[in-house]
């Protein structure tokens, strides 16, 4: 098993360039070859390069081809809250109104909320935390999980967004919620930010939150 790559970033100016970064945000570019790889093509800086095995789930619907060797950028992390649709379901969609357009990190907003072919490649190399909207107001229920992995693709609609995504572990909600200080996930007095549905991109290093505070999470790191 191949340990972490590390990379020191270089600093420029724009994100989406090739050898550029923002923010430790690097510029890449992958090309898709076969069935169930990812050829890299083109990359940029990477703060942390990590290899991670995706195994397809029985419940994955989505159309997107998975990746069986990914690079990892766990500078940043994806946080999807939806309401009316089940996330269990491998694809998900959120109204542009709520894609990434508040709680976000604001370089992500600045240089990636386009969602231009190069900003989603960038985009997808970011681990998630997708779940429903709280079932109680300001608290989740005991049922609840958030789902942990990868956004596997991003589609624009017409007034939506529609991302695909693999999960690798499943992680009780309310454990999301009693970390929310370290995830920088929005919170005040008898509300937080999983009662509202939005895609959200968080500067938060996850697995490291998750892994101290003794959740397991499905790596190669």
């Amino acid at each position: 098993m191949p340990k972490d790559e590390q990379l020191v970033p270089t600093s420029a100016n724009e994100l989406l360039k090739p050898e550029s970064s923002l923010d430790g945000i690097a510029a890449r570019r992958m090309e898709q070859h076969g069935d169930r790889n990812f050829q890299v093509g083109e990359i940029g800086n990477f703060t942390q390069n990590v290899s991670v095995l995706v195994m397809p789930s029985k419940k994955q619907e989505s159309k997107a081809v998975i990746s069986d060797a990914l690079m990892v950028d766990n500078d940043y992390f994806h946080l999807v809250v939806v309401g009316g649709c089940s996330p269990e379901s491998g694809v998900v969609t959120v109204s542009k109104e709520y894609a990434l357009t508040a709680s976000t990190a604001e370089e992500v907003t600045k240089e990636l909320a386009t969602l231009s072919p190069e900003a989603i490649e960038v985009l997808k190399t970011y681990p998630a935390l997708i779940m429903g909207k709280n079932k109680h107001y300001g608290r989740a229920d005991a049922s609840q999980n958030a789902l942990y992995g990868f956004i596997t693709d991003i589609i624009e609609l017409d007034e939506a967004v529609e991302l695909h995504f693999q999960v690798l572990n499943r992680i009780p909600q309310q454990t999301v919620l009693s970390l929310a200080d370290s995830l920088a996930i929005q919170r005040a007095y008898a509300w937080n930010e999983l009662d509202d549905t939005h895609w959200a991109v968080k500067k938060v290093k996850l697995t490291e939150v998750l892994k101290g505070a003794g959740v397991r999470v499905f790596t190669m790191a």
